[in-house]
């Protein structure tokens, strides 16, 4: 990460040089096992992100509430400066909390839309952005002005294992058949 300084870039390197992680799976009964598995997105992400790796001791990092009318329970996040304990270089870390705190910036500078909401309108040609679902998957697919013609891709599974996007459709064709659809 710190000489490619992208989450997906780093995921296609470990996955071009076949390199697995430890992933630790809920707990099974009394046995508790790792088990080392090809990295996906997010397992990648909740690494770079944990301040335990940079020696940090942090608790209170989440504000729970119970709503008894709803019968749900809702989790906020919070802020570094309102979490209960923060205690740098608690314990020898894999790296600086300097370190931790420039990856930090980097995965920020480097974020986009949040894939749970559909998200504003973004720039570009493409009639449907956000609403169209893939075929094969049902999740939503993304615009995509990259190649020669504008389309709609599902790069989610790109995203989170780094194999290639599981469909696309030419934007130019899906959005002349919506319109003769609305139209008629």
């Amino acid at each position: 990460f710190k000489k490619i300084q992208s989450i997906s870039g780093t995921l296609k390197e470990l996955n071009r040089r076949k390199i697995e992680l430890p992933f630790h799976p809920h707990q099974k009964g009394l046995v508790d096992t790792i088990q080392w598995k090809a990295p996906t997105y997010t397992h990648l992400y909740s690494i770079l992100t944990n301040e335990c790796f940079a020696g940090v001791y942090a608790y209170g990092k989440r504000r729970v509430r119970y709503n008894p009318v709803l019968k749900r329970q809702t989790s906020t996040k919070l802020r570094q400066k309102d979490w209960a304990v923060f205690i740098p270089n608690h314990f020898e870390g894999y790296i600086t909390h300097d370190e931790y705190t420039k990856n930090q910036k980097i995965i920020r500078a480097n974020a986009f839309v949040d894939r749970s909401s559909m998200g504003a309108p973004r720039e570009g040609s493409n009639l449907l952005q956000g609403l169209v679902h893939c075929g094969r998957c049902g999740r939503r697919m993304r615009s995509d002005y990259q190649s020669k013609y504008p389309c709609y891709s599902c790069s989610q599974d790109r995203f989170q294992t780094g194999k290639n996007p599981c469909g696309w459709a030419n934007a130019n064709r899906v959005d002349a058949r919506v319109e003769n659809i609305f139209l008629s």
